[in-house]
């Protein structure tokens, strides 16, 4: 299953919503306000649990930073402890 998290009953739900004729005019509207944008907003092929889990490592890389005592006080707030 693609998308373990979501329940079956929720997912033929959605599936019938996006289907109804008030759906297909709503993305008719909202393709003519996106039409504008250049730019793709996408997080590549492995999607948002991909990225989320991207994420928390470099958060637990980044989370503990210590200062070397070389520069200690040359970038204000914080450096007095070594700390950023």
């Amino acid at each position: 299953m693609k998308h373990p998290y979501i329940e079956l009953e929720d997912w033929k739900e959605f599936v019938q919503m996006t289907k109804s004729e008030e759906a297909k005019k709503d993305s008719e509207i909202y393709k003519l306000h996106r039409e504008p944008y250049k730019q793709e907003h996408c997080m590549g092929p492995i999607g948002y649990e991909g990225m989320q889990a991207q994420w928390d490592e470099e958060d637990r890389k980044l989370a503990p930073i210590q200062m070397r005592s070389t520069f200690k006080g040359r970038l204000g707030v914080g450096c007095e402890q070594g700390v950023i």
